[in-house]
């Protein structure tokens, strides 16, 4: 008799899975009531997203501001009990949720500028998450509070912001905060301190100066602080104070 030195092989044991689908939704903005004009330093507009569909799930939701809805940012998109919405990140509409109310805040921000317009569009997601419903997109109206536009012939306008460089690259990035309460001069040409303004809540500043006049801008900063690089990368954010 012979003795077999083979092993028994453990049995395989195979689950069937189960049929993962991603909830079928639509998603629009929601024509009416909605307030589409806000004001600077005044009462905001407000929309809505809506989604058909299953609401099982908590759904993000990602929306093209256009491009003064990004940095230097011209408004701010907010939902209550979520904060704000930085611009490429979604936003999420709760599990069962299919109404969500964004509110628009115009930044009001010293420097006098023409009419705003932006148009706020429902983006496709890359997963398949949702489809567009009709409208997805909607214009908006932001009033300036500063006066007359440059441009004008009487005065122009000077200014920028003071932001944090945390990259300290010299450059304003959106992430980077603008810095409040900071005291801007202007000076003329022979250093007389002709006008004194605080920086807002986003760091922003502006001088009415007359045309074909020099001046100068100093930056008073802050204790602890000190200036970054100066003219790297792109002139429009670029750091000039030296």
């Amino acid at each position: 008799m012979t003795r077999s030195n083979r092993k028994k092989l453990p049995s395989l044991h195979v689950e069937a899975l189960e049929d993962r689908t991603v909830p079928t939704a639509e998603v629009s903005i929601a024509p009416v009531p909605y307030d589409p004009t806000a004001e600077e330093g005044g009462t905001s507009a407000y929309f809505a997203l809506h989604r058909t569909g299953s609401t099982s799930e908590a759904l993000p939701v990602y929306l093209d501001q256009g491009s003064i809805g990004m940095f230097p940012y011209q408004y701010t998109l907010t939902v209550d009990g979520f904060g704000t919405i930085t611009p490429g990140m979604p936003v999420s509409m709760g599990m069962g949720i299919s109404d969500l109310t964004i509110t628009m805040t115009a930044v009001d921000d010293l420097v006098p500028e023409e009419t705003l317009d932006p148009t706020i569009a429902i983006l496709l997601p890359l997963d398949g998450s949702y489809n567009l419903g009709t409208p997805d997109s909607a214009v908006f109206h932001i009033i300036d509070n500063d006066g007359l536009p440059p441009g004008d012939g009487s005065t122009i306008v000077v200014g920028d912001r003071v932001w944090l460089d945390m990259s300290e690259n010299g450059s304003q990035e959106a992430a980077e905060a603008g810095i409040p309460d900071v005291t801007v001069e202007l000076l003329d040409n022979s250093g007389s301190v002709l006008q004194t303004v605080q920086t807002n809540l986003t760091g922003n500043y502006a001088f009415s100066v007359q045309p074909g006049e020099q001046y100068q801008i100093r930056v008073n900063l802050p204790y602890g602080y000190c200036t970054t690089l100066q003219l790297v990368g792109d002139p429009a954010l670029d750091s000039d104070v030296d």
